[in-house]
C-alpha cells in the first residue's frame, strides 16, 4: 500500500485485525509503486486513483481529498483568491520524479482548474512536506488525512476552502475474483471498516456524506 496511508493508519488497523483474527498472520508492505501481485507474491494491494480494466478483483473503499494548506503567518495570504494565485507564493512540493499537476474542483458549481506550480522546495515525502509547511516554508496541497490534526490544532490553515484538490478513489485490488480466500476477505472487511471510520478523516466536512465515503465528506 502507499507509504503515506500505511504510515498513518496501518499500525492501528493491523492491530485491530490481529485482535479480531488471532489465527491469521498479517504482513503489510509499503510501496509507492504498483507492484506485480503475481510476480511479487502479494495477496492484494491498496491502490489510489482510477483502475485499469485488468481483470483483477477490486473493492472500492472510498475517496480521498487533498487540501491547500499554509502556516497561519505566511505573508500575503489575503491575496489568494483563486487556484491560479498559488503562483505568487513559495510552494513546497514533491521531487520531480513524483511531481504532477494540482487538480482543483469546486463542488458548489462543478468548476475545475488545473495548476502546475513550480516548487521552491522539493521533497520526496508528504510527511516531510507537511513538516516544512508547518515551519513556514510555503504552501502545499496535501492529503486531508495527513493534515487534519494540524488544521484542528491551528498549526496549519486551509486555503481556498471552497475548492478540493486531487480527489482520488481508493481501492483494494487482488489478482482475480477467484483469488479472494476467506482470510483475504476477512482482511478486506476490517480494512473497509477501518478506513471508513469517521476517526480517519479523508475529506473535510461537507453537507453530503454517504455510506461509501471515507470518514467525513466522502462520496459514493
Amino acid at each position: 500500500m502507499p507509504q503515506i496511508i500505511g504510515q498513518l493508519v496501518m499500525g492501528r488497523l493491523g492491530a485491530a485485525f490481529r485482535a479480531r483474527h488471532p489465527d491469521i498472520t498479517l504482513e503489510c508492505v509499503f510501496l509507492d509503486r504498483p507492484p506485480d501481485m503475481l510476480e511479487e507474491g502479494f495477496d492484494g494491494v491498496l491502490r489510489v486513483g482510477p483502475l485499469q480494466d485488468s481483470g483483477h478483483g477490486a473493492r472500492r473503499i472510498c475517496d480521498a481529498v487533498s487540501v491547500l494548506v499554509a502556516p497561519p503567518g505566511l505573508p500575503g495570504l489575503e491575496a489568494l483568491h483563486e487556484p491560479e494565485d498559488v503562483a505568487q507564493f513559495p510552494v513546497v512540493g514533491f521531487t520531480p520524479a513524483l511531481w504532477g499537476s494540482w487538480e482543483f474542483f469546486r463542488p458548489a458549481d462543478g468548476a475545475a482548474r488545473q495548476v502546475v506550480p513550480v516548487p521552491a522546495l522539493s521533497l520526496g515525502s508528504a510527511l516531510a512536506i507537511r513538516e516544512a509547511v508547518i515551519v513556514g516554508a510555503g504552501l502545499s496541497l496535501l492529503p486531508y488525512l495527513l493534515v487534519a490534526p494540524d488544521l484542528q490544532a491551528g498549526r496549519l490553515i486551509r486555503l481556498l476552502p471552497d475548492w478540493e484538490g486531487n480527489r482520488k478513489d481508493i481501492y483494494f485490488v487482488y489478482p482475480s475474483p477467484q483469488s479472494a480466500t476467506a482470510r483475504l476477505r476477512a482482511f478486506i472487511d476490517v480494512l473497509v471498516e477501518a478506513l471508513r471510520d469517521p476517526a480517519n478523516a479523508w475529506a473535510p466536512e461537507s453537507p453530503v456524506t454517504d455510506a461509501a465515503g471515507c470518514g467525513r465528506g466522502g462520496r459514493g
